[in-house]
């Protein structure tokens, strides 16, 4: 897009892809494994976690926003790379289970902190799909039997999350917005996010081949709301710089060629993960699967990892993903069924 200049383009965003670009190739190029991703991880988390409870002290605004500069991006990441971690450490062992249980409550309020329902929908998604791969990793039982274990297991978690919800205050502004929902009133947000959706679908069949360029979605969901702003409700809702679905977002800004192109990435690095999968099936292959897995149902929501100041993260990931070449080490070795000695062999008694 920035060749042929079919729209406007800011430069910032042509940077910001092109660093995303270069995080993918460099990553890529590392031979990742269970051990290293996870201390990435546990640093990465490590310090995400004291960022919110430390803005959450010093500031006055009603939730924070962390290093990614938006609340519901931050707490999407959080719910990934907690998704991730704790899957990874849990079914290969590498962390304690005080450290896996209490870096989860300590993310876990600090999403509160954010307020964003989709990071607790991220966390939620991601515990039961880690009590599947656990449940296949670990068990080779039948599938009726794993999925009676499930079901008793997604119960218990059910139990334990509504437990933990009841002692979240009642005026905390998470709180509010999922009480709001669930008695069918959409808020500012709700109604912002399908304002976007629409003008996503308005942009991508007037400009279907390259899109309407990145940065350049709130003119198009400004004029279109303007349209309406006779209407009260239109005037307070907040005009917003992208579609906020990932999908979407591509098609609209970037087009058909754009999304293709991406498209075909994410696919051969995702084509990478599952051979993995199918060679060793371990930990580390699902807990890299369930994360993309969380990554993938948020985006029908938002547009993480593609926001500026995650994409950094997503290309890191992506990174992982390609660098699962085939290697020896993680093939069957061939001399792990030895063969009977011939002196252990009894002769049959006369």
């Amino acid at each position: 897009g920035f060749a042929a200049h079919p729209y406007i383009m800011m430069k910032i965003f042509f940077f910001v892809n092109l660093t995303g670009l270069i995080f993918f190739l460099g990553s890529g190029l590392v031979k990742w494994n269970s051990k290293m991703v996870q201390l990435v991880l546990s640093a990465h988390l490590g310090f995400m976690v004291i960022w919110a409870f430390v803005e959450r002290l010093i500031s006055d605004e009603l939730r924070v926003v962390g290093p990614s500069l938006s609340s519901t991006n931050f707490a999407v990441l959080l719910a990934v790379a907690w998704t991730i971690w704790f899957i990874n450490g849990w079914i290969c062992k590498h962390t304690k289970m005080f450290w896996l249980v209490l870096t989860t409550l300590l993310v876990f309020v600090s999403i509160l902190f954010s307020g964003t329902r989709m990071g607790i929908l991220g966390m939620m998604l991601g515990g039961l799909l880690g009590v599947l791969g656990r449940m296949f990793v670990t068990q080779r039982q039948r599938m009726m039997t794993l999925l009676f274990k499930f079901a008793i297991a997604a119960g218990v978690l059910a139990v334990l999350g509504i437990a933990l919800w009841s002692l979240v205050p009642d005026d905390l502004f998470l709180k509010k917005g999922f009480e709001g929902l669930m008695s069918g009133k959409l808020d500012a947000s709700s109604m912002g996010r399908i304002a976007a959706w629409y003008t996503a679908v308005t942009v991508i069949k007037s400009h279907p081949l390259w899109g309407c360029g990145p940065g350049n979605f709130l003119i198009y969901n400004a004029q279109l709301l303007d349209k309406f702003n006779f209407i009260p409700v239109v005037q307070t809702l907040p005009r917003l710089g992208h579609a906020h679905n990932l999908f979407l977002m591509v098609l609209s800004e970037h087009g058909l060629i754009g999304f293709s192109f991406l498209g075909l990435v994410v696919v051969a690095c995702f084509w990478r993960l599952v051979n993995y999968i199918r060679r060793t099936w371990d930990g580390f292959g699902i807990a890299l699967l369930c994360g993309g897995i969380v990554t993938l149902f948020l985006g029908l929501f938002d547009v993480f990892p593609l926001f500026p100041s995650s994409i950094g993260w997503g290309a890191w990931y992506m990174g992982v993903l390609l660098s699962l070449r085939k290697d020896s080490r993680t093939e069957p070795r061939k001399d792990s069924q030895t063969e009977p000695r011939e002196d252990s062999r009894t002769e049959p008694r006369e």
